[in-house]
């Protein structure tokens, strides 16, 4: 049973030591001299807002926006985030600036810097990604993407791709391999090897 507090809403009850919900939000906790929200415990479900960290179980964005998320499970839908930090995510319609998660699922979405075990890519754009196992269906451009297997089910393109197996069902157009990549890093350090002798002179 729920309490209400001095404010007229409802409070969690302890039962046999566990807090109980009866609301699928959990009210964040704010703080007056910043904007933005600082926790929630079990569920947090934002539409239309903008805030600052989230940190919760389960986190549900839908046209919205934050600086930082750390959770067991995120949904993006229309919405945009900073730092991801999660065991599973899927984004839609979304972006992402660095994002660390074990599976993550991305649909017409961007990722700028990502860290995955397990990432399914459909019809999106990566900037730097280093993963595991990754399925990819029709990606838009990818930088550079390091994967110990990738599965391709359409067409890919890329400047670098580095995969310990490569399986394609489609095109895969990578500008660089890991080869002539290490070739032209090799020249690169090189020439910057010559340019700081001659900046010591």
């Amino acid at each position: 049973m729920n309490h209400p507090n001095e404010n007229g809403a409802s409070s969690d009850v302890e039962h046999d030591g566990q807090v109980v919900s009866e609301t699928d939000h959990v009210p964040p906790l704010t703080d007056s001299s910043r904007h933005g929200m600082q926790s929630a415990i079990e569920r947090s479900v934002l539409k239309g807002d903008d805030v600052g960290d989230v940190k919760a179980v389960h986190v549900n964005m839908e046209r919205s926006g934050a600086d930082q998320i750390e959770a067991q499970r995120v949904t993006l839908d229309h919405s945009g985030v900073r730092s991801l930090i999660t065991e599973s995510a899927e984004l839609i319609n979304s972006g992402a600036l660095r994002l660390n998660a074990d599976k993550a699922a991305f649909d017409k979405s961007s990722v700028f810097l990502a860290n995955v075990r397990e990432t399914r890519i459909e019809h999106s754009k990566v900037g730097l990604a280093i993963a595991g196992e990754s399925t990819i269906e029709n990606a838009g451009p990818i930088g550079v993407f390091v994967a110990g297997s990738v599965e391709a089910t359409g067409d890919v393109n890329g400047a670098l791709l580095v995969a310990g197996k490569v399986s394609a069902g489609g095109d895969v157009n990578v500008t660089f391999t890991a080869i002539t990549a290490g070739v032209l890093g090799a020249a690169f350090a090189a020439t910057l090897f010559g340019l700081r002798r001659l900046v010591k002179r």
